[in-house]
């Protein structure tokens, strides 16, 4: 409401008193709109016709209660912006705020209501709840009202249950705040607005939870991990982000394929999941393109490496791995046939090829690019080059290169019912590449469609500029994360943050395609690849899984509760984070820098790889395997992850203060005992709440610890890895 134009506060006031808007001329506000306005006011001025228009205001903003001063008038007694600017801002204060305040009300009224009939009862709060329409008596002046949200408050995604619905509506409110993550500074409609839209959002999550349950007929654990990546999506959704630079595009087939052969797209992102398509799921992509159906919008991120601008695959990487597949133009693809051109050029009978050129050898065998038309008998094209006894895909790794990155015919009967097509059915693309076909009402060869820039056939591409920032990434993939099989939020934050030193080590020691090591850390050595080798170890021998970045997901857990610091309530009490909101700010905490460096990583990789081993350790390993009832609440070899996570962060804060416990728990038996009663009496945990989870972290974690006489009170960062952040302080404090 500040720093208007006169016409612009003018303006704001009309349609706040709903008047007709100011008639200025040259700036000047005319009277008959003032008296206007103060006929909508609620003061009384005698005579105002009798005024000029100077008087009339001055008495209009004593009445009010505003300040009247030289700035109200300029040069030539002319009103003022500032003195419209006073009055908007009270009209807006005293008048719109309260009408839209009332308006709110029967919205969020509305929207609890809503909510109180869907509750499913394993979301209840209380065992019996009705709504109580006198909480809301003075909505707006106070904020007793949100007590109607304690039978509902599980449904709202809170970080935690331990609010005191009993107090004052102030220290609720704060509490309500601070657990669902909202500002208290903004104004009072803004707040109410705020969490009006969460009501929503809540009621939305709950229809389709209810539908998950009673449609879908899927276990309630389940349907709570898909409740939770609601809630996820739901969250990057709320921020406030930056818009975010893009272009959109029409890119030919050809124009993905040369970007790949030149090292300009990366269809092999680290951060991304492996090729997971199916030679099935493959076959139907290409017949979808030989019918002319359209495919769907490829995600891109403008990258420059180099100096050399390049792009990287953010959606869409099954669809154009299969294309680039198919054609032979997977880079992939040729790095591997690379290394079996040497074995074709000194075969017997092939000496005509010995000075080739190995790339263009890749493009006949591959693709039949053959301007020299080389005979078929001197060098085989791939159906009869693969099946060759010498020089084709004879070990087990080339045949499982088959299946994952060379190229793949279409089915036997991929077009029984299309007559113009059924010449393809059973062709690899080298046999196909020169064949005329109908599509869309002309006569093309197969090549154009695949290969020339003149094809009518395009994919639409989304290209984000290359100053796209990791919040706006984590959006981008939640936003297009529609098609196929959908990435966790594990596999999104991979993306957002992938060039924090803190996800590179993350990545790292997770061992996410450990042969690329360099690109993630640079100066990645045998020192950081042999720590990750013990954690894989581990995580293997405790049965976790590393499906879908399983391990990256722990990793990044361990590093979570390690480096971050939570908030308290006003009540002195800590609000505790989500899993993915713990992940998601650790990482956004780390873009200064300030903890997790490329300098310091190694020093880290150490002590977790040092930690690790020592749990892995025969004596430890085996009291571990002693007491199947801590690591696993159905008391099998299978960990459960909130079990691995306690004792790898204990482990780590051991080995950060120069404990090593594998050799204490060998050389003193007191410990040893120690450790095996504590092993006893802790029994593992499933998938539960925030803080329950919570204070199972910081209960396991402080007694793993004490057992070899590490406390808040003497916990030294030996390393300074930590930045002086305490970890056993704050869980002692949780505890309390």
């Amino acid at each position: 409401m500040f720093n208007l134009s006169k016409k612009r506060a003018t303006d704001e006031i009309s349609k706040m008193l709903d008047i007709s808007e100011s008639d200025s001329n040259g700036g000047t506000i005319t009277k008959e709109w003032i008296i206007e306005m103060l006929h909508q006011l609620p003061i009384h001025v005698d005579s105002p016709d009798s005024m000029d228009k100077q008087s009339l205001m001055q008495v209009i903003m004593s009445e009010l209660g505003l300040e009247w001063d030289q700035s109200c008038l300029s040069t030539g007694s002319t009103l003022t912006s500032i003195a419209f600017e006073r009055i908007s801002s009270w009209v807006f204060e005293n008048i719109e705020t309260p009408r839209l305040t009332l308006e709110l009300k029967d919205e969020v009224i509305q929207s609890i209501k809503n909510l109180y009939d869907e509750l499913p009862q394993n979301f209840s709060v209380t065992q019996e709840w009705f709504f109580e329409e006198s909480f809301f008596d003075k909505f707006g002046l106070n904020w007793t009202w949100l007590k109607s949200l304690e039978p509902i408050w599980r449904v709202l995604n809170p970080t935690n249950f331990d609010i005191n619905w009993n107090g004052d509506g102030e220290q609720i409110k704060s509490d309500v705040c601070i657990d669902l993550g909202f500002n208290m500074e903004q104004s009072q409609l803004d707040l109410i607005a705020q969490i009006n839209s969460h009501l929503s959002v809540a009621f939305n999550h709950v229809i389709a939870y209810n539908e998950f349950v009673d449609v879908d007929e899927i276990s309630v654990s389940k349907a709570m991990e898909q409740w939770n990546e609601l809630w996820d999506v739901s969250e990057d959704e709320r921020e406030i982000i930056e818009p975010i630079i893009a272009k959109t595009d029409n890119w030919t087939i050809g124009t993905f394929a040369n970007k790949a052969t030149k090292n300009e797209l990366d269809t092999d992102p680290i951060y991304q999941r492996e090729f997971v398509w199916s030679n099935p799921a493959c076959q139907m992509l290409i017949n979808s393109i030989l019918m002319g159906i359209p495919l769907p919008s490829v995600i891109l991120h403008e990258t420059v490496t180099d100096g050399r601008q390049k792009y990287q695959i953010i959606d869409g990487k099954q669809r154009i791995t299969s294309l680039l597949r198919f054609i032979g133009s997977l880079p992939k693809a040729r790095t591997f046939m690379k290394s079996k051109i040497p074995i074709l050029k000194s075969s017997e009978g092939k000496e005509l090829l010995a000075g080739a050129d190995t790339e263009y050898l890749i493009d006949v065998i591959l693709s039949n690019k053959d301007p020299v038309n080389t005979s078929e008998k001197t060098l085989p094209r791939f159906r009869k080059w693969h099946r060759n006894k010498k020089f084709g895909l004879i070990s087990d790794e080339d045949k499982l290169a088959k299946k994952q990155i060379l190229p793949f015919p279409l089915r036997k009967n991929e077009f029984q019912d299309v007559p113009a097509l059924e010449v393809l059915n059973g062709l690899y693309y080298h046999e196909m590449r020169n064949i005329e076909i109908d599509i869309l009402g002309s006569k093309v060869r197969v090549s154009e469609i695949f290969e020339e820039s003149s094809t009518a056939y395009k994919i639409p591409v989304i290209i984000y500029d290359k100053d796209t920032k990791p919040g706006q990434i984590r959006r981008v993939f939640n936003r297009y994360n529609t098609q196929g099989t959908k990435l966790n939020a594990t596999e999104v934050n991979n993306a957002a943050y992938q060039d924090l030193p803190a996800m590179r080590l993350t990545l790292a020691m997770s061992r996410i395609k450990p042969e690329r090591g360099e690109e993630l850390i640079p100066g990645y050595n045998e020192n950081i690849k042999n720590q990750s080798k013990i954690v894989e170890d581990f995580f293997t021998a405790c049965n976790l899984s590393s499906k879908r970045f399983e391990w990256a997901k722990l990793m990044s857990v361990i590093l979570g509760l390690l480096y971050t610091e939570v908030p308290k309530k006003s009540n002195g009490k800590f609000s505790y984070l989500s899993t993915a909101k713990l992940i998601k700010t650790f990482f956004e905490n780390q873009t200064d820098e300030s903890t997790i460096t490329m300098s310091n990583c190694n020093d880290l990789a150490n002590v977790i790889g040092s930690a690790t081993s020592s749990l892995h350790s025969e004596l430890l390993f085996d009291l571990f395997l002693d007491n199947p009832d801590f690591s696993s609440k159905s008391g099998n070899d299978k960990w459960g992850q909130p079990a691995a996570i306690a004792v790898m962060v204990g482990a780590i804060l051991c080995h950060s203060s120069g404990k090593n416990i594998a050799e204490i728990v060998e050389e003193d038996d007191l410990i040893y005992e120690k450790m095996d009663a504590f092993l006893q009496t802790q029994k593992a945990m499933g998938q539960t709440q925030s803080d329950v989870q919570w204070n199972y972290y910081a209960n396991v974690v402080t007694t793993f610890c004490s057992i070899f006489d590490i406390n808040k009170d003497n916990f030294s960062d030996k390393y300074n890895l930590y930045g002086g952040y305490n970890l056993l302080q704050y869980f002692h404090e949780l505890i309390q």
